[in-house]
């Protein structure tokens, strides 16, 4: 019996690009959250002060993107043997769970509101969401190649959910201005609540999945079985893992039978390793190789296990 390890490609570092466009994304955002807090109080808006508080939290989210990513980029320690990659992981869980409390806290003021609808000064509001939406849409931009770090991505569905919430202000204000219908401020308030609500559960779901090392969404195990057991000189494969350390970082542990000891080890390790990389992106991966188990004492053996277990 003999355990071998194997990585199918590096880690690949965050880039400074990057971290250089949250910088400048960090600052946009807390200019259009100052000048959206003041607008929404003179005009006693609760959609510009609902989108004042999801900006907010796009602030946060991107200081958290910020420092994940610089955490993620230090090298492994004995300790922490696969770095600081879970970092991208957590920080996208608190963006998750800090948009489902920003959402209630607006659909209870929005309850108010409707039962007690206040005045709204239309055409500041329309203004004001105006330059938050020009200053959302740069953000955007910025951030739009978040690819799969889930991380980045999370401050990327922040920055997209208040892009939308803008536009939704912005046609209240004219409404408002138009028809001085102001209940429609907080029925647009709820709409935002919504829009935010929904990225943030699939957010805290995905997030959850890779902390509880579920199989990757995209990956039948089983298939992953039968595909191994296909490589010439594999006979069986048992106690098979697979799991993520962040989206794009993958990795799999797992016993394979030999079908006779005459069978090169290394071998079948390269070619199930490729396999593993080509179809199905898993870039880590540990194989402990045994040929002592295969035929009908395989099966006896399997079978003994199974009792066990």
């Amino acid at each position: 019996m003999i355990t071998l390890h194997a990585h199918v490609h590096a880690h690949t570092p965050t880039t400074g690009t990057t971290q250089q466009r949250l910088l400048l994304t960090l600052a946009v955002t807390l200019t259009i959250l100052v000048i959206e807090i003041v607008g929404g109080v003179l005009a006693n808006s609760l959609a510009l002060l609902s989108d004042a508080g999801h900006v907010f939290t796009d602030l946060g989210a991107l200081g958290l993107s910020f420092l994940a990513l610089r955490l993620a980029a230090r090298p492994a320690t004995s300790r922490k043997t696969f770095g600081f990659h879970r970092m991208e992981i957590l920080s996208a869980l608190v963006n998750g769970v800090s948009l489902v409390i920003v959402s209630l806290f607006i659909f209870v003021e929005a309850y108010r509101r409707l039962r007690n609808p206040q005045p709204v000064a239309g055409l500041e509001v329309f203004l004001i969401a105006t330059l938050g939406l020009l200053g959302n849409g740069i953000g955007v931009l910025l951030l739009r190649e978040s690819g799969s770090n889930l991380n980045v991505r999370g401050a990327f569905l922040h920055l997209i959910g208040d892009t939308i919430s803008s536009v939704g202000v912005i046609l209240s204000g004219i409404i408002i201005t138009l028809s001085g219908w102001w209940v429609v401020d907080p029925l647009v308030s709820i709409a935002i609540g919504l829009i935010i609500i929904v990225g943030a559960v699939r957010l805290i779901d995905e997030s959850v999945d890779i902390l509880l090392e579920s199989t990757p969404r995209g990956i039948d195990l089983d298939e992953v079985v039968r595909a191994i057991e296909k490589v010439p000189g594999v006979c069986s494969v048992h106690d098979i893992h697979i799991w993520c350390v962040t989206p794009d970082l993958c990795t799999m542990s797992g016993h394979i039978i030999l079908t006779d000891s005459s069978v090169s080890r290394s071998n079948v390790l390269s070619q199930v390793n490729e396999l593993l990389g080509r179809d199905y992106g898993i870039a880590h991966t540990t194989i402990q190789v045994e040929d002592e188990h295969c035929g009908q004492d395989d099966q006896e053996w399997l079978a003994v296990k199974a009792q066990q277990e």
